[in-house]
């Protein structure tokens, strides 16, 4: 009766590493997925759209702009953002909302959602996607069910606090960029990124609440009411909510 004791106690301690590196293994292979099929990775090139400084756009020697972009083209690599952002999905979600969001991202409204979405903030279409807003959405908004149906899923995403907080963080990540290449005499004590982005938030969270509506109405505008009702359904689960979150307080901590 003992060694069988003995033996159910050695089989039961053996069991729970084995278990825990078969839990970590699949949630390994799920966060690969979902990188894949959310195609996470676009989200690299519109932060570094949103840090790189265009030629000719401001009146900076031609050695600075050039200088800036290779710090972030370095220092924003595919490699290191997606083990940044795995590491961030890793801790903040678990088996069970990985599969339900990696069941969603291979579902056809899943994909279809992503393809439009990746149309609507490729930077490349900034101009057809303005164009687009300008001659249809400016002059007149669709009925007010969809658009009530656009608002509630802006708020179910928490899009303008969530691109408020991104765009500040890019803001003033730049500046930064810019100080350490080309440094001006200051004798200022230096705010922290956490005030100053504090005090830009609420400047363009004011200027975004329009603006997300219109690049939202434009982005799914194919979609049918049913459709984006199924969307919104999903966006206001505690998943999503989670998926969310962590992605946003990713992309804070990459800045």
């Amino acid at each position: 009766m003992d060694r069988i004791l003995v033996m159910a106690v050695i089989v039961t301690y053996l069991s729970f590493p084995l278990h825990a590196r078969l839990e970590s293994k699949d949630k390994s292979v799920l966060l690969d997925e979902l990188y894949r099929n959310a195609q996470m990775e676009n989200q690299l090139s519109w932060l570094r759209d949103g840090l790189m400084l265009e030629k000719n756009a401001y009146a900076l020697p031609a050695e600075v702009v050039n200088t800036v972009n290779r710090i972030v083209s370095v220092r924003y690599s595919s490699d290191y953002y997606q083990q940044s952002m795995l590491s961030s999905l890793g801790a903040d979600l678990s088996i069970g909302d990985l599969l339900e969001l990696t069941n969603w991202y291979d579902s056809p409204l899943g994909q279809k959602i992503i393809r439009l979405e990746m149309m609507a903030n490729d930077p490349t279409n900034k101009s057809r996607v303005q164009a687009y807003i300008d001659e249809h959405l400016s002059v007149k908004l669709p009925r007010s069910e969809r658009v009530l149906l656009v608002e509630q899923l802006i708020e179910a995403l928490d899009a303008v606090n969530s691109s408020a907080e991104l765009s500040a963080g890019i803001s003033v990540r730049a500046q930064k960029l810019l100080q350490v290449v080309m440094p001006e005499p200051d004798h200022k004590q230096e705010m922290t990124d956490k005030i100053q982005i504090g005090l830009e938030e609420p400047l363009i969270r004011e200027q975004l609440q329009k603006q997300i509506r219109q690049l939202f109405l434009y982005t799914y505008r194919s979609l049918s009411d049913d459709e984006l009702k199924s969307y919104l359904d999903f966006a206001r689960s505690s998943t999503m909510q989670h998926f969310q979150r962590s992605q946003v307080h990713s992309l804070v901590q990459l800045l």
